[in-house]
């Protein structure tokens, strides 16, 4: 059976965790970002691709 993310998170010292814990925050955010754009110029998800020229896969969330 796989290990949950606390037990893994337990493995990492206080100042590891908070930093990881800082770029999931950065990275939400951005995450967020990208959707809110794309819906105020009422982009699809394949607009974007085809105009970033990536992968849906690296957008999918949006």
């Amino acid at each position: 059976m796989g290990k949950t993310l606390s037990e893994m998170m337990a493995n990492f010292t206080h100042e590891e965790q908070a930093e990881i814990q800082e770029k999931a925050n950065q990275l939400t955010a951005e995450e967020i970002t990208l959707r809110e754009l794309r819906k105020a110029y009422h982009l699809t998800q394949m607009e974007i691709v085809n105009n970033l020229g990536v992968g849906q896969n690296s957008i999918c969330k949006s």
